[in-house]
């Protein structure tokens, strides 16, 4: 049937709708915290990073030969978390603060059904020895700053595992928790220059000691060597990829916030050690001044020591204050006990501070408040909780401090890495009208934002077929997690809470035996068939075994095999009939706002463009699955193996020299595009069969010997056994004014995780020729 939905519009059309939308949203200054927080985003890093579609545009840098950028800026990132927070090791983001403080309960807990109890620190009893972890904010979320250091211990001597979430900013000036013997430290990176965006998502920071290096979930930036012996960067214990650890995965999540992360990181290398410890300071005296204030008008403070927040009893009508906070169009934070929460942020001025002082009645300005403050009002830099470690010495976070400096890092980070603006989007989030906006800000001043939800949720309604949408998950598999504890839950509700058992077809995202596993879920797998579509004779085997305690199938469709299920209403109904639920996982709503037609031709262009590039491929390759084919294909490379010592990663580091790398064509690239990428899978299937047919060494060969750098190419000395014209430019299309170079030779995996080292490493090796003394230092 035809989708009820608005008619497609153009560029310039959507971005007047979006503009009066924006125009619906209100900005008010918020001062409520709760881990959002203004921030003011260095100007060069917004344009240069943030709306530049050479940085937007990438995913997960599986082939670190053409993605030597932005592995150095997340490894920058990682370094930066375990600088400030004083652990050892950290992953290059997860989705968010609350997915984070989840996973690092699910690393102290090996399997789900954890029993969670909140008490006050001094509650918490070790002695059974039966808690794996405890979870602590620092500071906490009324603003107040505690010593958990005997918490730590107790904790400790019981075996159990602890965790801290906090903030970067304050801990620029705060004791790290890594000194007081935290094992996982987490939180988000948002006020390291991001906007709030209403809520984000943000880059989640994941730090551990090392001993739990091994068990941290998400991706991590490690240290390796290329074929030339060169220090260079990669994704590091690639062996814990969902699709390969399947239910025995780290973690269910296989992203990061990648963008985000790179602002944070390009934050810190902006600023550098003092200038944070500068915003620091900055926020903190800002809030130390607003509290004397406060005290001297006949409020109460809540807590004595603090960073950035202060919880206020009124010393007057609590209606007061707020009708005089919305005369200057200020948002505070409200408690339901009648308490009122302040929390500052980098971006406060002296006169925001008058503001705030003129809404609870103080008399004074700030500045007058300040004249009268004796040195005994210091805040943390009068305890033992100020930081005395020193933070950020590596080279890169103090030699970008300059506008100039820091667009020209970019840039060159940028160039290194192969993105839509080489080969096969500026966004409307910088707008202040929707950057600006804090989550938790009462809903008129977000009608904008609710108009936007409103309209996604109509339309994602109407192409699905469902009736309601979530729009909590920030990630496919933070949606397959949310989707088996929504059936869970139902299960629960009807009494049948012992359905426990998940069917996942081998043709699924390699992230649902993963997720149903943290669900707390037993994994059945179920077979496909040579069309590679679900086997409908194991399947119902499968479900006869367990239909007792059936809970759920697990259908990704279209499939990872790239077909449809042509089966799948038989699937549907045999599940239900046995008491089950089914979770689809639907991967490939390639949706830009187009309308209903939009949406439809986008969907037929995509298997269009698969069906023909599969056509053309399938003389010189294998084609797996016959099925209904979908938006995707796979070639097999397996036989090469045997007759010609290739396999698929050699196939996948030759297209680097052709300078294409695609996985699925999608709606979005012309036959053009597509014909180049097939001519060069053609053209290496060639050079496969010169290595079958004895014309070419089966070890040192273009495929074998990939990618080609030009620093290779140009060498004065070349002794291979083909030219330096196949090497580089194998194609006609493939040109010296346009080719895009990979920067480094091919990496060594194998070395990478032997020798694993996710911080930047010491100076010395970007200096001197790589050597077994300069590996053991770092």
């Amino acid at each position: 049937r035809p989708m009820k939905m608005d008619d497609p519009i153009c560029e310039n059309e959507i971005l007047d709708t979006l503009h009066n939308i924006a125009s619906k949203n209100k900005i008010w200054r918020s001062y409520i915290g709760m881990g959002y927080y203004n921030c003011s985003v260095p100007p060069a890093i917004m344009r240069n990073l943030l709306e530049n579609a050479g940085w937007v545009t990438q995913y997960t840098p599986y082939q670190p030969e053409v993605s030597q950028g932005r592995l150095e800026s997340l490894l920058n990132y990682q370094t930066m978390v375990c600088d400030i927070t004083g652990m050892d090791v950290a992953n290059a983001s997860l989705l968010d603060e609350g997915t984070a403080a989840a996973e690092a309960m699910q690393l102290c807990h090996s399997y789900t059904g954890v029993i969670i109890e909140l008490k006050l620190p001094h509650e918490m009893d070790f002695h059974g020895k039966d808690v794996s972890g405890v979870l602590f904010q620092y500071p906490d979320t009324e603003g107040k700053i505690e010593d958990f250091t005997e918490l730590v211990e107790r904790a400790h001597q019981s075996g159990t595992l602890v965790c801290c979430a906090t903030d970067l900013l304050a801990l620029c000036i705060l004791r790290p928790p890594g000194e007081f013997g935290v094992d996982v430290a987490l939180g988000s990176s948002q006020r390291f220059g991001v906007p709030l965006c209403y809520g984000g998502p943000h880059a989640a920071f994941f730090s551990v000691k090392e001993n739990l290096v091994r068990m941290m979930p998400g991706r991590m930036v490690g240290v390796t060597r290329d074929a030339n012996g060169k220090e260079v960067y990669r994704l590091a214990l690639q062996t814990r990829e969902q699709h390969i650890r399947r239910d025995k995965a780290t973690s269910n999540i296989c992203t990061a916030q990648a963008l985000l992360a790179n602002m944070a990181a390009m934050f810190g290398v902006y600023h550098g050690s003092n200038g944070l410890k500068h915003l620091a300071r900055r926020v903190h005296n800002a809030t130390l001044i607003l509290a004397e204030g406060l005290k001297r008008a006949g409020h109460k403070l809540h807590h004595e020591l603090f960073f950035d927040t202060l919880k206020i009893t009124c010393g007057c009508a609590v209606k007061e204050v707020l009708d005089k906070a919305a005369q200057r169009q200020i948002n505070l934070r409200i408690y339901g006990d009648g308490t009122l929460g302040v929390s500052l942020d980098e971006t406060v001025t002296e006169k925001d501070l008058d503001d705030l002082l003129w809404i609870f009645g103080c008399e004074s300005s700030a500045e007058l408040v300040a004249e009268g403050m004796g040195e005994e009002t210091r805040g943390i830099m009068g305890t033992a909780f100020k930081r005395t470690s020193k933070f950020l010495m590596h080279q890169v976070f103090n030699s970008y401090h300059s506008e100039t400096n820091i667009v020209r890092y970019m840039k060159r980070l940028e160039n290194k890495d192969i993105s839509l603006v080489h080969s096969m989007i500026p966004l409307p989030i910088t707008w202040k009208e929707f950057a600006n906006i804090h989550p938790f800000v009462p809903l008129d001043q977000a009608q904008g934002y609710q108009k936007l939800f409103r309209e996604l949720e109509r339309d994602l309604c109407e192409i699905t077929g469902y009736d309601k949408i979530s729009f909590q998950p920030n990630s496919g598999a933070q949606g397959e997690y949310t989707g088996l504890a929504a059936i869970k839950a139902y299960l629960s509700a009807k009494g049948e809470r012992h359905r426990s058992v998940c069917l996942i077809p081998k043709s699924a995202h390699g992230t649902n035996p993963a997720s149903a596993q943290m669900a707390g879920m037993k994994i059945q797998p179920v077979e496909v068939d040579k069309n590679g579509s679900i086997d409908i004779a194991h399947l119902k085997a499968m479900v006869d075994k367990h239909k007792e305690n059936l809970a759920a199938i697990m259908i990704t469709y279209p499939s990872t095999n790239g077909v449809f299920e042509e089966a799948i209403s038989d699937v549907c109904d045999l599940i239900h009939k046995h008491g089950g639920q089914v979770y689809l996982d639907g991967a490939n709503m390639n949706a830009q706002m187009m309308g209903g037609k939009g949406l439809k031709h986008a969907s037929e262009i995509a298997i269009l463009n698969a069906n023909y590039m599969a056509k053309r491929l399938e003389k010189h390759y294998k084609v797996l699955f016959r099925g209904a084919r979908a938006h995707e294909f796979i070639l097999d490379t397996r036989p090469f193996k045997k007759t010609a010592n290739i396999e698929a990663v050699d196939v996948a580091k030759r297209l680097q020299d052709y300078g294409t790398l695609m996985i699925e064509p999608t709606e979005s690239e012309d036959k053009a595009e597509l014909d180049r990428f097939c001519d060069a899978m053609i053209s290496i299937r060639q050079e496969i069969a010169e290595i079958e047919e004895g014309r070419m060494d089966s070890r040192i060969n273009p495929l074998k010997m990939s990618p080609h750098t030009l620093t290779c190419i140009v060498s004065s000395s070349w002794d291979r056994p083909y030219s330096r014209e196949v090497a580089a430019f194998p194609l006609p299309f493939v040109k010296p004014d346009s080719k895009f170079w990979p920067t480094i030779a091919r990496i060594d995996d194998i070395y990478g995780d032997q020798h694993l080292v996710c911080t930047c490493p010491p100076m010395e090796v970007y200096e001197s020729p790589f050597s077994e003394q300069k590996r053991a230092s770092s």
